[in-house]
């Protein structure tokens, strides 16, 4: 009995000392859900009342970890999935090479330490975190519908290697190289971003390239190929200032096709920009009106003036009303007209409509979690 006490001690203490010298680790389960009720007036199917997901936040769900492996240096990862409120499904609207994955959104595992980080897997692309950081009460309805109608919308690179360096002054770099990992396609949907930001007061600087490679006869489907196998060279910058409760941006980003395959004239340039004032009444209620305008090479263009106001129930709740009024390209360039979707989350129910204008009316509910 006694040998036996002695034994369990031991095991005892050995597993305490094992406890306090073990590194320290989290993992975090989060979330977001976003849902509205929103109306369009006009659509290729006529009007639509109805319940709505993610016209201003993704809804989404993901987790999140590190471990402290000592000296600094921490391990870290990253899953996220979409999610649809309207009706508990995944998220699978996005097509192309944003689509058909479960954690489509991120999933990736690195190292970060006083070097920066470093992460292998799917991530966001470099350009689009610009194009989100410089909005003003950005929304789903605004940057996601005319960076895909300015060609842009890389959202989520394919088994990309990530680089972000530690801020230096108020700046921040990041860059992202994905190669194709399809044998005889070294060259075919390969990735290089590089993305900078600037913060000093109330100014930010935003700037961005991507350059998405397609190698003449390639696999469509190798790497981070599009529907179109077209290859492309995209830049953004943008700026934002904010000034006690006033907040000025602008941005304007390019894409021009760098494929030797020809593809249709709206996707040989495509351009943009957008301008932004918002106003902050309170700690709560925030408000903002924003100008987009995109155009293309086949000499169709579209815009949206965007209206948004936010009120903030506490740190993770708010409400939401946003109103959007879209004038698409013209009826004769039809086949090459900006459509850019006057509600985000109607996109399943409503299709841009050529030549028309469109207005959508959204109130709404987010909750973080």
């Amino acid at each position: 009995m006694k040998k036996t006490l002695v034994a369990l001690a031991a095991l005892a203490a050995s597993t305490a000392a094992f406890a306090q010298s073990a590194p320290a680790s989290s993992v975090t389960l989060y979330g977001v859900i976003d849902a509205s009720v929103t109306n369009v007036n006009k659509s290729a199917v006529g009007s639509y009342t109805g319940v709505t997901g993610s016209n201003v936040a993704s809804s989404l769900w993901g987790m999140r970890g590190s471990e402290n492996l000592g000296g600094g240096l921490r391990a870290v990862f990253n899953v996220e999935a979409d999610l649809d409120p309207t009706n508990g499904t995944f998220d699978g609207t996005a097509s192309g090479i944003n689509s058909g994955a479960l954690f489509r959104r991120a999933s990736w595992v690195g190292l970060a330490g006083g070097f920066g980080e470093i992460t292998f897997g799917r991530r966001l692309n470099p350009m689009i975190l610009n194009m989100i950081q410089n909005q003003i009460l950005n929304s789903n309805s605004t940057t996601v519908v005319t960076a895909a109608a300015a060609n842009a919308a890389d959202f989520w690179v394919k088994n990309a290697i990530t680089y972000t360096a530690p801020a230096m002054g108020g700046l921040t770099l990041q860059a992202q190289y994905a190669p194709s990992n399809i044998a005889g396609q070294d060259s075919n949907g390969t990735v290089t971003a590089v993305a900078g930001r600037f913060v000093q007061g109330g100014l930010e600087v935003h700037a961005s390239m991507q350059d998405l490679s397609v190698a003449p006869g390639g696999n469509a489907a190798a790497g981070n190929n599009p529907a179109t196998a077209a290859g492309k060279k995209s830049q953004l910058i943008g700026a934002k200032y904010t000034m006690g409760p006033l907040s000025f941006a602008a941005t304007s980003f390019e894409s021009k096709q760098n494929a030797p395959t020809p593809v249709a004239a709206s996707l040989v340039k495509r351009d943009g920009y957008n301008v932004a004032v918002g106003y902050n009444f309170s700690k709560q209620l925030a408000t903002a009106v924003q100008y987009t305008e995109v155009n293309n090479s086949a000499g169709s263009s579209a815009s949206m003036v965007s209206l948004q106001a936010r009120y903030a129930l506490s740190p993770r709740s708010s409400i939401y009303g946003m109103g959007n009024f879209v004038s698409q390209g013209t009826a004769a360039a039809a086949a090459n007209a900006q459509t850019i979707l006057p509600a985000w989350g109607s996109r399943g129910s409503v299709a841009g409509l050529a030549g028309a204008d469109q207005q959508a009316l959204s109130v709404g509910v987010i909750h973080r979690f």
